[in-house]
C-alpha cells in the first residue's frame, strides 16, 4: 500500500478522518497533487525539504495550541 492508499484508509474511517495528513512526496507530479487534493489532506511538502519549511507547514497545519473548553 502506498501513502495515498494509508490516506484513504485514515479518511475512510470514521475515528481518524480527522486525523491531519501533511503529504512528503519525492514526486510533486501534478498527478500526485491532484491526487493529495482528492483526499483533502492538510499539507504538502515537495523532498527534498528543510527543516525549517516543515516546522512551518507543521504549525500551519496543526495552528496554535487551544486551551481545552
Amino acid at each position: 500500500m502506498d501513502g495515498f492508499g494509508i490516506c484513504r484508509r485514515i479518511r475512510s474511517d470514521s475515528d481518524t478522518s480527522a486525523v491531519p495528513i501533511i503529504i512528503l512526496t519525492g514526486d510533486p507530479s501534478k498527478e500526485n497533487v491532484r491526487q493529495a487534493l482528492g483526499l483533502a489532506v492538510n499539507g504538502f511538502l515537495a523532498k527534498p525539504f528543510d527543516a525549517p519549511s516543515l516546522t512551518a507547514k507543521v504549525f500551519q497545519v496543526l495552528g496554535p495550541k487551544q486551551p481545552d473548553a
